[in-house]
């Protein structure tokens, strides 16, 4: 609806239009030309104005999300007037990444273990086909944890011996993050799985059979890392020996007229600690 007028002079280079203020969409540009005879001309041009960047919005990760491993981080690229040309991915403000493109999204696969734990802001640059290109930018806040829970043992003890069937195993979980869980493994195969809270010590009892067991706790944080320390070994033996005399022993209640006596016994037992003899008289023992 605008006339712009040139002078003639102007037409022998390059007769620029600003196209800033003028509304988006399609244009059609109509030049008229006449000279001071009255012959007049004209040509009409037809073209697309777009001074809008593409509008870029992230999918995944979520705002503010705990990331390990590799990440897909993944957002659409639209333009109402024009076609996206390429959509780039940063995170240390330094290095960019060409994302991949697919079914209208475009995506990439983002090792975060080369990157220290930290917060880290990922921002997606987009430029459309337009000329000159219109540039759009969008950022979102990340915490990268990539550092496994620590697991520290406090009860039983390594190479232990427990009477008792019913046994506490006592432990400790450390992690940057929440913790999500800690499992119990017997013999290398999970026995109890516990929600808890990280930093607090905690408990898992169970019982077991009489038989030599190693265990040990992994525990896996909220990211998904998994920590755990190395096994023990804990024995349950919750027979008593078995003593029997044997041969050259003198039988119950015999009277000697010594002042030794021989006593032979055979013992029975699954884990031997010692043998202790005790001899008693008519007033206690000796």
């Amino acid at each position: 609806s605008n006339n712009y007028t040139a002078l003639s002079y102007d037409f022998l280079g390059v007769y620029d239009l600003n196209t800033s203020t003028w509304a988006e969409g399609n244009i059609t540009v109509i030049i008229v030309a006449n000279d001071s005879a009255g012959n007049r001309r004209e040509s009409k041009y037809e073209f697309v104005v777009d001074n809008t960047g593409p509008v870029l919005r992230f999918l995944t990760p979520n705002a503010n999300q705990k990331v390990s491993g590799m990440v897909v981080v993944n957002l659409t690229a639209t333009d109402d007037l024009s076609n996206v040309s390429a959509v780039l991915f940063s995170y240390n403000s330094t290095d960019n990444f060409t994302m991949n493109r697919s079914n209208g999204f475009r995506w990439y696969d983002w090792n975060t273990t080369l990157a220290k734990d930290g917060t880290y802001t990922m921002v997606a640059y987009g430029n459309d086909t337009v000329t000159p290109p219109n540039l759009k930018s969008v950022s979102r806040l990340v915490q990268i944890d990539n550092t496994r829970p620590t697991v520290k043992y406090l009860s039983p003890g390594n190479n232990s011996y427990e009477k008792n069937r019913s046994i506490s195993f006592v432990f400790q979980p450390n992690d940057a993050n929440e913790m999500r869980n800690c499992s119990l493994l017997i013999n290398g195969s999970i026995n109890a799985t516990k929600n808890l809270t990280n930093g607090i010590i905690n408990s898992i009892n169970i019982s077991l059979a009489d038989n030599i067991f190693t265990w040990n706790v992994n525990c896996t944080d909220e990211v998904g890392n998994v920590g755990d320390n190395a096994s023990f070994t804990i024995t349950i033996d919750t027979v008593n020996p078995a003593i029997d005399y044997a041969g050259g022993t003198a039988a119950n209640a015999t009277a000697f007229n010594r002042n030794w006596i021989f006593v032979n016994v055979t013992i029975t037992y699954l884990n031997f600690n010692n043998v202790s003899f005790f001899l008693y008289n008519s007033s206690g023992a000796l």
